[in-house]
């Protein structure tokens, strides 16, 4: 569904954009597979590939969807939860959302002791 993001680009970003579609594709599939490991490396090569795809179609409100289950399965990652705020940000409307992960974000960071 994301391939046409793909058109009426220039042929090299084409040749990308398509990669970026395959890799989320098989990242997908990985993800989906029972058993193995806590699903974290799918999850994240897959909001890897939807950062690629930008706004193409949902791929935004698919990324969100993506990182808010890395989140379940690491909550205490703290640039998670930035990536997370910053995309419900640029998605609009979710801004109670947004904020929430941002105010995690910095609790996990001001934890460190940074």
């Amino acid at each position: 569904r994301y391939k046409i993001a793909c058109r009426g680009r220039r042929t090299s970003e084409k040749e990308h954009c398509l990669k970026v579609f395959a890799a989320l594709q098989a990242f997908r599939r990985a993800s989906e597979i029972p058993g193995g490991t806590d699903g974290w490396g799918p999850l994240d090569g897959m909001q890897r590939a939807l950062r690629h795809l930008g706004k193409a179609d949902g791929a935004l409100k698919e990324r969100v969807d993506v990182l808010k289950k890395m989140g379940t399965l690491r909550p205490e990652d703290g640039k998670l939860f930035y990536r997370l705020g910053t995309c419900l940000q640029e998605l609009g409307g979710r801004n109670d959302e947004a904020v929430k992960a941002l105010e995690h974000h910095l609790e996990i960071v001001g934890n460190c002791g940074w």
